[in-house]
């Protein structure tokens, strides 16, 4: 950071002089040893570990905080620390998938007087009978490249405004071509707090839930609440397949793993291009005078 100031000194007398001041301050200098982590392909109900380090390269001590949850399907050994001047933070992330498929997360990490700092969460999972098609990160660039283009939103007006033509006249009209930009490997400050802090309900969103947040309020020990209803919107042209993985939480009294409290039904359910569908969801507490998240 740069800083200027100009003083007008007057004396008395008359007399005046001017000068300035200019100086240059070297802010933090903090970096995740990488950008994207790759889990591979791992078998359903099965788990695998990578090491991520937050690097702190600079002189002084500085704290830093993961926005994502322990209990997530990419887990984090530590989500929030202290790292010393000229060190750094080892952090192992645990994949845990349940079902088959492809998953991918962006984790965004804040860093005090720091840029937002990022890392992508890949892996795939497959059993016996299903193996997908790895998702690698090169696929998750060209999306991202589409959107920060504008070549993805304009793809989907164009998609509806020809509902009904031929598939030839669709086809022509979604080749965009996208290698007359440069793909942006480091994206603005500004859109990585908007991706960051944007809301699940933001109209803007192209896979959009009815709410953020669904409050049970007090529910009886052992007994189910009251069903909520959640709605999904699928604004993409095509099907997507929509799985609800709640992972097993740790009960405090026993100190063994029992089912999640929350309970989404359907657990899975393929919702059409272009509409919405209300899932029911339901919370079973099993603990007294406890809060459940």
């Amino acid at each position: 950071m740069k800083s200027f100031c100009l003083f007008k000194v007057s004396a008395f007398g008359g007399n005046q002089i001017e000068f300035s001041c200019r100086g240059e301050a070297d802010g933090y200098d903090v970096e995740l040893s990488a950008k994207s982590v790759h889990f591979g392909e791992v078998q359903a109900e099965q788990t695998t570990n990578r090491l991520l380090n937050v690097v702190n390269n600079s002189d002084l001590p500085t704290s830093f905080q993961f926005f994502t949850d322990k209990n997530n399907l990419f887990s984090f050994s530590v989500t929030e620390g202290v790292v010393k001047p000229q060190s750094s933070q080892r952090i192992i992330i645990t994949y845990s998938p349940q079902q088959t498929g492809n998953f991918y997360e962006r984790v965004f990490c804040l860093v005090r007087n720091h840029k937002v700092l990022f890392v992508d969460l890949l892996g795939t999972c497959y059993d016996v009978l299903t193996k997908p098609v790895p998702l690698s990160q090169r696929h998750v660039d060209a999306y991202r490249h589409r959107v920060i283009m504008g070549a993805h939103r304009k793809a989907q007006i164009q998609s509806k405004d020809l509902e009904g033509a031929d598939d030839s006249l669709i086809d022509s009209a979604l080749d965009v071509d996208l290698h007359l930009e440069i793909p942006i490997d480091d994206p603005n400050q500004v859109v990585l707090h908007k991706e960051m802090l944007l809301s699940s309900a933001a109209q803007n969103r192209d896979i959009r839930l009815s709410e953020d947040f669904i409050n049970f309020n007090f529910t009886e020990n052992g007994r189910i609440s009251e069903a909520r209803q959640l709605t999904l919107e699928n604004k993409f042209s095509f099907p997507i397949t929509v799985n609800w993985t709640l992972l097993p939480v740790v009960n405090k009294t026993t100190g063994k793993l029992v089912k999640n409290p929350f309970k989404m039904l359907p657990a899975q359910k393929e919702i059409a291009a272009n509409s919405s569908f209300s899932f029911e969801c339901d919370f079973t507490p099993f603990e007294v005078d406890s809060y459940f998240f």
